[in-house]
């Protein structure tokens, strides 16, 4: 879950060979289902220590509500078929492609086919956004109209490791107050370098870095981080004390704030984000997704501004990263945080983010709406990402990028009566 999209093809390659060239027997373990849909002959899902599902792809993908509830991301490719009722169950663009321009589906093709609410962990909200089809390049617009001065602001980064690889190369980047930023690029390509300038965890070779307008490349880290919030990809790395409610305090108390207003944001952070029952438990005993939003939590109890996540779903089931999505976009909407996220994950780029910045060899290569990024291949194949299977399937199709499947079910079934229409006259 650590790789990026061409270094997981690769790797699934490798498993290919193994098996079909050596006739090793595979046994993989996976969150991400897209991937092995194709190399799967048998797929059986587990909870809570139970096999609830076995069988072939096509047995086990039939079952679709069992696996939302499960918690597991239902590809889109799959979730396309079964909304517009295939009989058959694809799982590849290749396969939907060929489904949508049969007629067999059309009995079935005027079925709802609005967004799936999926099933949230106790005491956490937990929803797929539905993308309405120009909502993040309007509120993206508004964003940038209204705010003036960029919350945060890098100039002509430029930074060296101390071995002397160059990490950013003439780096540019604005983030607007209120925004919900995703940084997408290879492993190597600069996001985590470059973020990291943000709150002075490191400092740039040249260039400079601004807060609302005001250079901060010599405010000592103590500061800074009481703006900008940054949460490290791996948990562990920043959870070292011995209770959960001591997590949170740890930060707040280190930046002087008031006993009682610390209280207060502890007591409402553990309940919004679905850790109240742990405050006194230590937080190794925590799951990975637990000790992931108790991380978020303890870096949010400090009241930043700007909040900086890296690779906040890695080694998340599909539910759990929702739940991470959701808190974060609930901060962004309701009390005005400004958040960039660093990611490998397209489908989480297309639910959350307004704005999508593109990296590759150390600079900001492109930028624009998920829809708007992924509409450009040339982009896409330079910083080495794949876009979402959805958008090949409708850019295939209709000469358009969409983003759920549940758009394009909608502009299938559209397009559909459309045709009718005209043979009827």
């Amino acid at each position: 879950s650590m790789l990026d999209p061409e270094g997981k093809a690769r790797v699934f390659s490798i498993i290919r060979d193994l098996n079909k060239s050596l006739g090793m027997t595979v046994i993989l373990i996976e969150q991400e289902v897209d991937d092995i849909l194709e190399l799967a002959d048998r797929v059986f899902v587990m909870k809570s220590g139970e096999f609830v599902l076995g069988g072939t792809p096509d047995e086990v993908f039939a079952s679709v509500d069992v696996l939302k509830e499960v918690g597991i991301r239902v590809p889109s490719i799959v979730e396309f078929g079964n909304l517009i009722g295939a009989q058959k169950t694809p799982f590849s663009v290749e396969e939907a492609v060929l489904i949508a321009k049969d007629g067999a589906w059309k009995e079935a093709a005027d079925r709802d086919a609005s967004p799936t609410v999926e099933v949230a962990a106790p005491g956490v909200e937990a929803t797929a956004p539905a993308v309405e089809e120009t909502a993040p390049a309007m509120e993206a617009a508004a964003l940038a109209a209204e705010a003036t001065v960029p919350a945060v602001e890098a100039v002509d980064l430029e930074f060296r490791y101390p071995m002397g690889v160059k990490a950013l190369d003439g780096a540019n980047l604005k983030v607007y107050p209120g925004e919900f930023v995703a940084i997408v690029g290879q492993n190597g390509a600069g996001k985590t370098t470059l973020t990291r300038h943000f709150n002075g965890l490191l400092r740039p070779s040249a260039g400079d870095i601004r807060l609302l307008g005001k250079s901060v490349l010599n405010e000592p880290t103590a500061n800074l981080c009481a703006t900008v919030g940054y949460v490290f990809q791996n948990p562990d790395e920043q959870l070292f004390c011995d209770t959960v409610e001591d997590e949170l305090r740890f930060g707040p108390m280190n930046i002087g704030m008031d006993k009682d207003r610390m209280e207060e944001a502890i007591r409402d952070i553990l309940l919004d984000i679905g850790l109240d029952r742990y405050r006194q438990v230590w937080p190794r005993y925590l799951t990975k997704g637990e000790r992931q939003r108790l991380a978020l939590a303890s870096v949010v109890a400090m009241e930043p501004e700007i909040l900086i996540v890296d690779e906040p779903t890695t080694g998340l089931d599909w539910l759990e990263s929702l739940q991470i999505l959701d808190y974060l976009e609930r901060l962004r909407r309701d009390k005005g945080k400004t958040i960039l996220i660093i990611t490998h994950d397209m489908n989480i780029v297309s639910l959350y983010a307004k704005r999508v910045v593109v990296m590759a060899n150390g600079r900001v290569v492109g930028e624009g709406t998920p829809r708007e990024v992924f509409s450009q291949p040339k982009l896409m194949e330079q910083a080495y990402l794949r876009r979402p299977q959805i958008a090949d399937l409708s850019d295939t199709l209709w000469g358009e990028v969409l983003l759920t499947p549940h758009e394009a079910a909608d502009r299938l079934k559209r397009s559909s009566r459309t045709n009718r229409e005209v043979a009827g006259k």
